[in-house]
């Protein structure tokens, strides 16, 4: 079994104890049941700036895969689908894609450092929305 480790990013002195907790798992030799790092949980929808996300999340990766090794372990965060006025969002290579702005510029600090970005999502809260990805290539898949 590999797990998701999780670290709240605020307030900050609880971000500092979950990074040394995740720091001291890592250095007992438990790297290896990581399968990945989530850094916050609805930062941005809670008025967290997208800059100060970023540093958590650079700061985090550096220990991670930098300082210990774990290189293939991929470092983001989740955020709500509530904080984009209730438009579809949803996740494909790194890029937050909404039905009004296929690339929200308020969140590329966040974007550009995590690996990966995944979506809270709670559907009975939501306005009814049609989902889509942003492919590759640029263009978007209705579903």
């Amino acid at each position: 079994m590999r797990v998701w480790a999780g670290i709240w990013a605020s307030p900050y002195d609880k971000y500092n104890a979950e990074k040394a907790a995740l720091q001291a798992q890592i250095l007992a030799g438990n790297g290896y049941w990581i399968m990945g790092v989530s850094v916050g949980s609805e930062e941005m929808f809670r008025g967290m700036a997208a800059s100060t996300l970023a540093g958590y999340i650079w700061d985090v990766k550096g220990m991670v895969q930098n300082a210990y090794g774990l290189t293939t372990t991929p470092v983001g965060t989740s955020d709500s689908i509530v904080s984009c006025a209730h438009t579809s969002l949803v996740v494909i290579h790194c890029l937050w894609v909404t039905q009004n702005n296929l690339r929200n510029s308020a969140n590329s600090a966040v974007l550009a450092a995590v690996d990966i970005a995944m979506v809270t999502d709670y559907p009975c809260k939501a306005k009814p929305h049609s989902p889509y990805m942003l492919l590759a290539n640029g263009s978007t898949h209705d579903f």
